[in-house]
């Protein structure tokens, strides 16, 4: 399953219950990330950081907002992540077989 079908699967799930413009953002919204991960693929890193640092300079709010944003959710997901390897770490660790005592 390529990526454009992995952003387009859980709104065609939604189904008749959801409101037609939802549906068509979501659409939107899954077909834009599939398209800026495909752009990001085929592009050199350092022209994806002068583009960003172009963004930066003209668009200085709107950059500092998703700055903002970005951090939230970072912070947000972390404490997540972190247990989930904790456990993985525990599960994997010497002398561990895998059982309970």
């Amino acid at each position: 399953m390529d990526m454009t079908e992995q952003t387009q699967a859980p709104n065609r799930s939604l189904g008749d219950a959801t409101d037609v413009r939802l549906n068509s953002a979501l659409n939107s919204v899954g077909q834009g990330i599939a398209q800026l991960g495909s752009d990001l693929q085929s592009t050199d890193p350092r022209e994806v950081a002068d583009d960003i640092s172009a963004y930066a300079r003209q668009n200085p709010v709107a950059f500092m907002a998703g700055a903002a944003l970005l951090g939230f959710a970072a912070m947000r997901f972390a404490p997540q992540a972190a247990q989930k390897l904790d456990a993985t770490a525990d599960s994997h660790a010497p002398g561990n077989r895998g059982g309970t005592l």
